[in-house]
C-alpha cells in the first residue's frame, strides 16, 4: 500500500526589471594602453542580483559584468580583492576610493584607511591579489561565467591582460 500526499504549488512569474542604471562616469576619451576606471549603479526592486554590459558606442561592448547583489556592500575578502587588483592595474587610492564610492555603506575615511593599509601605505606589507582558488575558496569567483581564458590562466591580472589583449587586437 502506497501513500501519495498530494500538494499544490502557486507559482508566480512577475519578475521586474532593474531600475535604469546611473549615467555611467568615466573619460569620454583616452588613449591606447591606458586603463580607464567606469562607474555606474543600479538596484533591482525584487532583490535579483545585477549584472552590468557597457557599450562602448563603436561596436564593441564590455561583455556581461556581475554578478553584483541589489543594494549589497561588497563583503570584505571581496574588497581586498578589489582593492589589490586595482592596485595592480596601477589605479591611484583616488580612483579606488571612486570605485567604492557609490557602496551603501561609503564611508570616505574608512575607505582610505582600508585601501591605504592594504596598499602597504599605512604598514610594512603592500599585499598582493588573490589568485583563481583562493577566491574560489571564498566563494567570490565568478564561475558562472568562466570562459576558455579562464580556463587556462589561473590569476585574474592574468586573465584581465589577456582579454584586454584580445579587445584592443579585435579593435584593429
Amino acid at each position: 500500500m502506497f501513500l501519495i500526499k498530494e500538494q499544490s504549488y502557486n507559482i508566480i512569474s512577475n519578475n521586474n526589471p532593474p531600475e535604469t542604471p546611473n549615467q555611467v562616469t568615466g573619460p569620454s576619451e583616452g588613449e591606447t594602453g591606458i586603463i580607464y576606471v567606469y562607474l555606474s549603479n543600479t538596484t533591482d526592486p525584487d532583490g535579483d542580483d545585477i549584472y552590468f554590459l557597457f557599450d562602448w558606442g563603436d561596436g564593441t561592448n564590455s561583455s556581461w559584468i556581475g554578478t553584483f547583489q541589489s543594494g549589497e556592500n561588497v563583503t570584505h575578502m571581496g574588497r581586498f580583492a578589489l582593492v589589490a587588483f586595482f592596485n595592480s592595474l596601477q589605479l591611484s587610492t583616488e580612483e579606488i576610493i571612486e570605485l567604492f564610492s557609490k557602496a551603501p555603506d561609503f564611508d570616505v575615511e574608512k575607505t582610505r584607511y582600508q585601501i591605504e593599509h592594504i596598499l602597504g601605505k599605512t604598514g610594512a606589507t603592500s599585499y598582493k591579489p588573490p589568485g583563481c582558488d583562493k577566491l574560489k575558496t571564498y566563494g567570490i569567483c565568478p564561475s558562472e561565467e568562466i570562459d576558455e581564458i579562464c580556463k587556462k590562466t589561473h590569476h585574474p591580472t592574468s586573465y584581465y591582460r589577456h582579454k584586454w589583449k584580445l579587445n584592443k587586437n579585435n579593435k584593429k
